[in-house]
């Protein structure tokens, strides 16, 4: 009898041991493998599109010597404050390379990635952290902004984090000032990075008031939070007072709220009509027949609808709404359906949600491969950048038409920065802004006298600029991407000057 109780017992032990070899496992795996797999892919031709117009912007800010920096962010786009002075630092180390600016962002949806992970883990199991951190692997817009020199990502990261630190705290029989503390911390980075990421306070409030009805304290969490959420606004209020008198500045790209901007919002948190359907079929599984997962549900089912609804919402009155602005709700999303996904392979083998993911991705690699194409962030300035190095004479002048499109010099030390700006009564750096300040016509027109060649930087549509009069004829007309380039030069052309047919690039 006492042999065999010994036998039972050391087999308990070894099923024992394995267990916790499996689940150490799963944790290592867990812990590395999304995180890695998504910093690789936002690695992935991060070189192949060429910086588009609000990569250019950040690049004539981070260019800037430190004083002129302060200068232009006390007149215009204060709100990308942060985030311009983390990059400076960095281009200072690193250079102005797409590489070396587009690498805070790809560190940062990997970061993003971890923190899914760890919310997915600690909500459901820890194969739930596997899958849905792959999930937001397979979106493509999670590695399209991690290709990008602007600050999105960044609050898209910060944005996981405080909802994990929320997580935990409503979970956490223990939960103490510090937690809290990092989460109020995690909130007000979030708003000094991007003010829009304060819209996940009503989300967060909602899965508050949802947590409270069962919480064995619910008053102290009620206060712990709301706490936490009004030193947040309050370090963040110094952010609001300066960028209210800029609030202007965003008029002319961003439109009032139209149907076709609700409908496309769901395919553009994605990032790809393609993977959609099945993404929201996997999010709906959480939900149907029953809640599978309470806690998962009540974080992120507001955390995905709020903030796009009251930016759509506030956009039928002000031009404010733009999907980037809401980029930090995706999360929710990839959490939703990595939990679905992991759901309905609970009773099957590993290969069945192997199956998923690489469905999923298979159906997203039009998107992926459409976003790392030259023209993949929408502008292709390089291109321009090139024809202009390629075609331009010494003394060649330069006119944009309208005068905020000379930002785009900033994208590329080659072609437009060696061009003589005829246009320009100050510099960007001088007026602590993108454009400077711009001669009237009548001046720009003397000024070119002393110019047999001038460029007319355009967007989109052709349109002739009132400085250039009959004396100046076309030569030469590209249109590369968005962008159009016409070539004038001084007097009627003659044999070997016919205006060029447009040459698409």
């Amino acid at each position: 009898m006492s042999g065999s109780g010994t036998v039972a017992t050391g087999e308990v032990s070894q099923a024992s041991a394995g267990e916790s070899a499996r689940q150490a496992s799963m944790h290592f795996a867990r812990l590395t493998v999304p995180p890695l797999v998504m910093f690789l892919t936002a690695l992935w031709k991060i070189n192949g599109p060429s910086f588009w117009r609000d990569e250019a912007a950040t690049l004539s800010a981070v260019r800037r010597p430190l004083p002129q920096l302060w200068h232009f962010l006390a007149r215009t786009d204060v709100v990308h404050g942060a985030y311009y002075l983390l990059m400076l630092p960095v281009t200072r180390i690193l250079g102005t390379s797409e590489l070396a600016v587009r690498l805070p962002s790809a560190l940062a949806v990997a970061a993003a990635t971890a923190g899914i992970s760890a919310i997915a883990a600690r909500l459901v199991s820890e194969r739930a952290g596997i899958v849905a951190g792959l999930m937001f692997v397979v979106f493509p817009v999670a590695s399209r902004y991690g290709q990008e020199a602007r600050s999105y990502s960044i609050v898209l990261a910060l944005a996981v984090l405080a909802s994990y630190l929320l997580c935990r705290a409503l979970t956490s029989a223990s939960a103490g000032k510090g937690l809290w503390i990092a989460y109020s911390m995690a909130l007000a980075g979030l708003g000094w990075m991007n003010l829009m990421g304060m819209l996940i306070i009503p989300a967060h409030g909602i899965t508050v008031c949802w947590a409270i009805r069962t919480a064995a304290r619910p008053k102290r969490v009620a206060v712990s939070w709301l706490t936490s959420a009004v030193a947040a606004i309050v370090l963040v209020s110094p952010l609001v007072v300066l960028a209210w008198p800029q609030r202007h500045g965003t008029e002319r790209f961003l439109a009032i709220t139209s149907i076709r901007a609700i409908a496309g919002a769901p395919g553009h948190l994605a990032g790809s009509w393609n993977i959609l359907p099945l993404v929201v079929l996997l999010a709906v599984m959480v939900f149907w027949p029953k809640l599978a997962y309470p806690d998962l549900g009540r974080l992120c089912l507001p955390w995905l609808i709020v903030p796009p609804a009251v930016l759509l919402a506030a956009g039928a009155v002000f031009p404010v709404y733009d999907l980037r602005y809401v980029l930090f709700c995706v999360p929710a999303l990839a959490l939703l359906a990595g939990a679905g996904l992991d759901t309905l392979a609970s009773k099957s083998p590993v290969r069945a949600i192997v199956a998923g993911m690489v469905l999923l991705a298979a159906l997203g690699i039009p998107a992926q491969l459409s976003y790392r194409g030259p023209d993949g962030h929408g502008d292709n300035i390089r291109l321009a950048a090139q024809i202009v190095a390629s075609h331009e004479h010494v003394g060649d002048a330069v006119l944009y038409q309208p005068p905020w499109w000379r930002q785009i010099s900033a994208a590329y030390s080659y072609g437009f920065a060696r061009l003589n700006d005829v246009a320009l009564y100050r510099t960007p750096g001088q007026a602590g802004d993108f454009t400077g300040i711009q001669l009237p016509a009548g001046q720009i027109r003397k000024r070119l006298l002393a110019y047999q060649r001038v460029w007319l930087v355009e967007f989109l549509t052709f349109r002739p600029d009132p400085a250039l009069g009959t004396a100046w004829k076309a030569i030469s007309h590209w249109h590369p991407s968005t962008f159009v380039l016409v070539l004038y030069q001084r007097g009627r052309p003659g044999t070997g000057d016919r205006v060029s047919a447009d040459r698409r690039r």
